[in-house]
């Protein structure tokens, strides 16, 4: 049976946890086969044009959930507004395990 294209990377998930010590933990939903050479193009040019918003942006393309409340208790939406308020650190944070989880796997031989 055919498949479509959103079907393919929107299929898998990965589970990613970031522990903030006794402040709590924050969870996410990523999409690692979003991970495509189309976004690997995108990630380079806004690299090079120095685009920090839209490295963010795009790496915020492969989170499908999270767990980011407002003090009320309600879930936040995953948009630039939302990060924007996320300090550097956590951005960071985020962004450098969301890159652990969708990174290729490279395979390591052994010459024993």
């Amino acid at each position: 049976m055919p498949i479509q294209i959103d079907q393919i990377q929107g299929h898998v998930t990965e589970k990613i946890t970031i522990e903030f010590g006794k402040d709590g933990d924050l969870n996410l939903t990523i999409l690692p086969n979003k991970f495509t050479k189309g976004f690997q193009r995108q990630l380079k040019a806004a690299a090079a044009n120095e685009d920090e918003t839209g490295i963010v942006d795009l790496f915020f393309t492969l989170v499908k959930d999270w767990d980011v409340l407002d003090e009320k208790g309600k879930k936040l939406p995953i948009t630039t507004e939302t990060t924007d308020q996320l300090g550097m650190t956590v951005l960071s944070d985020i962004l450098l395990k969301v890159q652990e989880t969708i990174a290729p796997k490279s395979e390591t031989t052994s010459t024993v």
